[in-house]
């Protein structure tokens, strides 16, 4: 058996090649891009501009679309004016940090035009240690840190008795989620593509999707103070 090496038997399907006309359209792109276009359903070279050149300005939802966008961010501007401790939960996998370095960028920012002194600071918890989502632990070691708000990024939606404990201590949360959630909803401020009574009209962001909607919606709120 030593130095032997098996492979599970697959059947690959492969698709045919987009017509040649249309790789021809495309421009100086890689050879495979028209073909992996063509077969997600762009079809003609305006679609092909949209796809590579998107118009920000009106091919992007509003954040504020979000039913509960308005008063998340304005529980941010109300911290950030009264100097509380911001803390950012988020989570250790790819969509959690990078959401996690945009909001946490984002306030410091913020704290900064406003001549505020609050404070902004992080907590990644260890993948091992510590596991996914808030724990009822963290949420025991926060007490006494005079924490005011909390924003879970990449998690917290399924966590709403630890919710429910930061609400005793004093914090109010903001989940800035995707996944999927249990029968109670934590009491906090919901920035979800898809819970309940959601109107925001697309469902499958990314928590760094919807991290970044979050921070747009911060970007448009100071721009209209």
């Amino acid at each position: 058996m030593h130095g032997r090496i098996f492979f599970m038997q697959k059947r690959w399907n492969v698709l045919e090649s987009c017509p040649p006309e249309f790789a021809a359209k495309c421009g100086e792109i890689h050879s495979v891009v028209p073909h992996l276009l063509w077969h997600r359903g762009v079809r003609d070279p305006e679609e092909v501009e949209r796809f590579f050149n998107p118009d920000y300005e009106s091919g992007v939802h509003d954040p504020f679309l979000f039913t509960q966008m308005r008063r998340a961010v304005d529980r941010v501007f109300e911290a950030i004016r009264n100097e509380e401790k911001i803390l950012v939960f988020g989570d250790y996998d790819a969509d959690g940090l990078t959401g996690s370095a945009m909001i946490v960028s984002q306030l410091r920012d913020l704290v900064q035009r406003l001549s505020s002194n609050a404070i902004i600071e992080t907590y990644i918890p260890h993948r091992d240690e510590e596991g996914y989502g808030l724990q009822m632990p963290q949420v025991e070691r926060f007490a006494g840190q005079n924490i005011g708000l909390l924003i879970t990024v990449d998690c917290g939606i399924a966590c709403p008795k630890e919710v429910e404990q930061l609400g005793k201590q004093g914090t109010d949360v903001i989940i800035v989620d995707h996944h999927q959630y249990g029968e109670d909803l934590p009491d906090a401020y919901l920035v979800h593509p898809s819970v309940p009574n959601e109107t925001y009209p697309f469902k499958h962001l990314a928590a760094v999707g919807v991290a970044w909607k979050f921070v747009s919606a911060l970007i448009q709120a100071a721009r209209e103070q």
